[in-house]
């Protein structure tokens, strides 16, 4: 069960594990993570974080959620290096909903690199590549 207590616990877990690394690689998650994501932010809280140290950070996603941390992404980006990728198993919206059910159909993905580089942070995109 997911509370207050356990999500700010979690996030005291990953803001004490960046005072021994130099990168932090964040998956932003889908379905109860990401519904965990929209009422307490706890990614939003360990970019502040990252971003006080200084610390380059990469951001693996299939959320669009990203986009409402675009502020501090740059920020971290003029002063270090910030980059977010997204992953796709296809550009296809209908095929996506089959494959990747509960996440943002590609093209709101699309749509958010499109916004994340409008404001000069670097995307990426990890699709697979059927033979």
């Amino acid at each position: 069960m997911v509370n207050d207590d356990s999500v700010m616990n979690a996030v005291d877990f990953i803001l004490k594990q960046t005072e021994r690394i130099d990168v932090l690689v964040k998956n932003a998650g889908i379905s109860l993570a990401g519904a965990v994501e929209v009422k307490y932010r706890p990614s939003r809280g360990a970019l502040q974080h990252l971003s006080a140290r200084d610390l380059p950070v990469h951001v693996l996603t299939k959320s669009t959620l990203v986009k409402r941390d675009a502020d501090i992404l740059q920020e971290i980006n003029e002063r270090n290096r910030a980059i977010v990728s997204f992953s796709f198993s296809t550009v296809d919206n209908r095929t996506s909903a089959i494959f990747e059910p509960g996440v943002p159909p590609p093209e709101e993905r699309l749509e958010t690199i499109c916004f994340l580089k409008g404001r000069g942070i670097p995307c990426g995109m990890f699709l697979i590549h059927k033979k």
